[in-house]
């Protein structure tokens, strides 16, 4: 039975927690919280009532080093020497005190107030965190290699001794939320120490059920290189039944094909360029669709939307019900996707055979 079970993000079950605990983790019970673009607001309120302006320190910097400071488990007052991540650490910090106070006397609560205040409750109050210890009888965190320090010190403090009850999962090479704070350090110094403590308990799933070998193959040449990932990847076996794809792959062809535009570095406009990858995409868009797969099978990478329209402009992708971005309606359409620097990824591209 799942009656009784807790599902939810970091944010979601701290919010939960405190809301059951709101008095002994010094919360008004009717707390707010706010999101990203509130505490903004309230970051600009604070620098106009200290009177400090933009030219001294710009407000999302404000922000930024107060959620990364409450990220790293530090109130105000235990702040310890300057920032190396922000300009004029000094002023950042009297407003990081400053928005500490209006916080608490208008009773919101942001995003790291919420981690930050939970794992305080559950360091401090004994009785609570013995509470949630016996509670919770497992605890799993998928997604591990996107939590942060805090995020992991506030959950074992529910999963009993040793957090002998706590299961994670999680791949490293999966880590994309770093902007957001999260720290794959934090899930490599958990794989040691599990793999030090009991080594039985830690289980490769090293089978993919979702590509095809061949696109398996080209992910091991491009992320084995030592400059990507090197010794730490974690080659994947195809797993999945070929003969119960709904839409194989129609031509007898390979199924990947590299292909680099190589253009002087002079005298070449990267308009000119532009377009010209553009109809190679449009080419191969065109080949696919004489062979059967519909334009809902199809999908562009792109390092940025500009190529997209010149691409949707080509006379071999035009009336074939083109979607692109965020805008997707239906099933029959080719999509754009905004994907950043995934050239850099293409390593020793010559090494390949097409």
């Amino acid at each position: 039975s799942t009656r009784g079970m807790w599902v939810g993000t970091f944010h979601g079950l701290c919010n939960r927690l405190l809301r059951v605990h709101a008095a002994e983790a010094g919360l008004q019970p009717s707390f707010q919280i706010i999101d990203q673009a509130d505490q903004l607001s309230v970051v600009k309120r604070v620098m106009k009532a200290a009177g400090v302006g933009k030219e001294t320190i710009e407000p999302r910097a404000v922000q930024n080093y107060i959620s990364r400071m409450k990220e790293e488990g530090l109130r105000a007052s235990e702040v310890k020497g300057p920032d190396m991540h922000t300009a004029n650490a000094a002023v950042a910090l009297q407003l990081y005190r400053a928005y500490e106070r209006l916080c608490v006397e208008e009773g919101i609560v942001d995003f790291a107030e919420l981690l930050l205040r939970s794992y305080e409750l559950l360091q401090r109050n004994e009785l609570i965190r013995r509470h949630y210890e016996q509670r919770f009888s497992h605890i799993l965190v998928d997604e591990f290699q996107d939590t942060d320090q805090l995020q992991v010190d506030m959950i074992k403090r529910m999963a009993g001794e040793g957090f002998s009850r706590m299961c994670t999962v999680g791949d490293a090479q999966q880590s994309i939320y770093r902007f957001r704070g999260a720290d794959v350090s934090v899930y490599r110094r958990h794989l040691e120490d599990v793999r030090r403590r009991n080594p039985e308990g830690i289980i490769e799933l090293p089978d993919n059920f979702r590509s095809h070998g061949d696109v398996l193959a080209l992910c091991d040449r491009i992320f084995e290189q030592p400059q990507v990932f090197g010794a730490e990847f974690m080659s994947l076996a195809p797993g999945r039944a070929e003969s119960k794809v709904k839409r194989p792959f129609l031509p007898d062809g390979p199924r990947v094909q590299v292909q680099v535009t190589v253009t002087p570095s002079r005298g070449v406009a990267s308009a000119d360029v532009a377009v010209v990858a553009a109809r190679r995409v449009a080419k191969s868009f065109s080949e696919f669709a004489a062979a059967g797969h519909r334009p809902g099978d199809m999908v562009v990478l792109l390092g940025g939307m500009v190529l997209l329209g010149l691409v949707l402009g080509l006379d071999q992708v035009q009336g074939r019900g083109v979607g692109g971005g965020g805008q997707l309606a239906g099933e029959q359409e080719v999509a754009g996707v905004p994907v950043r620097n995934l050239v850099d990824l293409i390593l020793f591209a010559d090494d390949f055979t097409s």
